[in-house]
């Protein structure tokens, strides 16, 4: 019973926690006045990989000419029964799971996307 109240306010103190997003140096910078408007968009546009949460990873080339974004989505479930007279279960099992590219080449007018979706059904595991 312990482990059931413990499991579940774990998933609560997830569920509540606020997106937060840290500032990074370029912007502290900028905010003190250390460095111009210049320079912080020459520091900010220079990164090849970015990422911000609920859009995942970004990768950019140097020319921005390309750009690839890569994330993805999970649906999990985590099942745990107290059984007072045989063994407990602990049981995770992953239901749906989907993974997806997208971005442009040579021009920000070709774009693509590409989305991969698996799902467990019945003990099938099937892509979409």
């Amino acid at each position: 019973m312990k482990r059931k109240i413990i499991a579940a306010g774990l998933l609560a103190a997830l569920a509540v926690v606020p997106n937060v997003e840290a500032k990074t140096l370029e912007d502290i910078l900028k905010e003190k006045g250390v460095i111009t408007e210049a320079d912080y968009k020459e520091a900010t546009k220079s990164k090849p990989i970015d990422y911000k949460l609920g859009k995942g990873f970004t990768l950019t080339s140097p020319d921005e000419k390309f750009q690839l974004n890569v994330g993805g989505l999970l649906m999990a479930r985590y099942t745990f029964l107290d059984k007072d007279t045989a063994q407990d279960v602990s049981q995770f099992t992953l239901k749906k799971a989907r993974l997806w590219f997208q971005g442009y080449a040579y021009s920000k007018d070709l774009t693509y996307r590409l989305q991969l979706a698996f799902e467990s059904g019945d003990g099938k595991r099937t892509c979409k």
